[in-house]
């Protein structure tokens, strides 16, 4: 049997484009049987008093704790819950938004912020409303260990940690305290040996130890000595309630509440604080400025630039023109103190910045 071929002309049809249709059904087809994604996860914070809380924070005890959950708005919902001895329970906020945490005897509590898959974990400590240098063994201790700076070993430090974190057991004071003393001895060891890792651990030491300033002196005391070595002065209460702040005379001194004639009080001082040579040649320079000798003054200032030559502080050096302006003022040497103001005109230290200008301006 034979084949033949068949042959026919084709003309482009128009075909409806029904791809819209298929996008809206299937969008409300999602809509009724896909459910809907969860919110996203939000960065929580909590706040009080306007003050975020840090990742560990010290309370007195008997009194109770109030704080705002704060997180992104469109983000999954909050959920605080409380840790305490081993028992977890749920905060609930009242009508304010504000989340309670009860008075508590002294012991350690764990916050959890939670939104979504987000969680940021809160240490609160409950300590007593006294003195942790009064606790019958801890000022003996930390005396002694303070008594042949700067030749600690690894052994004594670990011991010091040791006998120390024993005698805070026993009142209940958080561990982190004897670890901020640690961080500050290592600082001072390394400054002393001309060493630049000093900086983070006397920044590590400020950041452990300024939550539990209103409850010990020395912890205060490291506290406003780190302000005052990078010329971040500032007011700050004692633990003793009497307003007096540590290094009060440093500070007064250089944000200028101090004359250079002024005569320092004499009193005796009842917490001692190891700092390295260098600065404390800096303290002995101010000393001999407030007993009206400029030449001592300058005298101690030549030593800490010679001791520091290994090691220069541009924070401290800031000082050392501030005290060499003050005494070429006062011994009518005017080339001299417009040299050491001029030098100040870039100081980070609005304070110093102010003095200096004024000066120049005269």
């Amino acid at each position: 049997m034979g084949y033949s071929k068949y042959s026919e002309d084709i003309t482009d049809r128009w075909v409806e484009d029904t791809r819209d249709r298929e996008d809206a059904f299937f969008q409300q087809w999602s809509l009724e049987h896909v459910p809907t994604p969860p919110p996203p996860s939000g960065e929580v914070y909590l706040e009080i008093n306007g003050r975020r809380l840090e990742d560990e924070e010290v309370f007195p005890t008997g009194t109770s704790i109030r704080f705002k959950a704060i997180v992104a708005t469109r983000c999954a919902p909050v959920e605080i819950a409380l840790r305490r001895a081993g028992k977890r329970s749920i905060l609930r906020p009242n009508a304010l938004g504000l989340y309670t945490v009860p008075a508590s005897p002294p012991s350690c509590v764990e916050i959890e912020a939670i939104s979504g898959a987000f969680h940021r974990f809160h240490i609160i400590d409950f300590v007593e409303d006294t003195h942790i240098d009064q606790i019958p063994g801890v000022a003996e201790e930390i005396a002694e260990f303070a008594s042949n700076p700067p030749g600690w070993t690894r052994e004594q430090f670990e011991n010091f940690r040791r006998r120390l974190r024993d005698l805070l057991i026993q009142s209940s004071v958080p561990q982190s305290f004897a670890n901020g003393l640690i961080e500050y001895f290592l600082a001072v060891q390394l400054e002393s040996l001309g060493e630049v890792g000093f900086q983070p651990r006397l920044e590590a030491a400020f950041v452990i130890l300024r939550k539990f300033a209103p409850f010990s002196d020395i912890a205060a005391m490291i506290t406003q000595y780190f302000r005052y070595r990078t010329n971040t002065f500032c007011e700050a209460a004692s633990a003793t309630g009497t307003r007096q702040r540590p290094l009060k005379m440093l500070t007064d001194y250089f944000v200028g509440k101090i004359s250079v004639n002024a005569k320092a009080s004499v009193r005796r001082r009842e917490v001692e604080l190891v700092v390295p040579e260098v600065e404390y040649s800096v303290m002995e320079a101010v000393r001999a400025m407030l007993r009206d000798d400029p030449s001592a003054a300058l005298g101690m200032v030549m030593v800490s630039r010679k001791l520091q030559r290994p090691l220069p502080d541009p924070q401290r050096e800031d000082r050392l023109k501030v005290i060499e302006g003050r005494a070429y003022r006062a011994l009518g040497r005017r080339d001299q103190a417009l040299a050491a103001y001029r030098s100040l005109l870039g100081s980070p230290c609005q304070s110093f910045q102010n003095e200096a200008s004024e000066y120049l301006r005269q």
